[in-house]
């Protein structure tokens, strides 16, 4: 990701193959946190894949 040229992107999510926009807001959170990947899923798929990876406490 380049910092100056942000602008709102469309992507496509690996999960569901549905369209998803990658604002620009979210691109400088993801610049602060250091990602250098732009996301693979869209907002419910990613949520869906954090809670089927969470480990189950006993």
């Amino acid at each position: 990701m380049n910092k100056t040229a942000l602008e709102n992107r469309i992507l496509v999510c690996e999960e569901c193959g549905e369209e998803f926009a990658f604002t620009v807001a979210a691109q400088q959170y993801f610049l602060e946190k250091g990602y250098l990947q732009s996301p693979k899923r869209c907002k419910f798929c990613h949520g869906k894949y954090k809670r089927e990876k969470k480990p189950v406490r006993a």
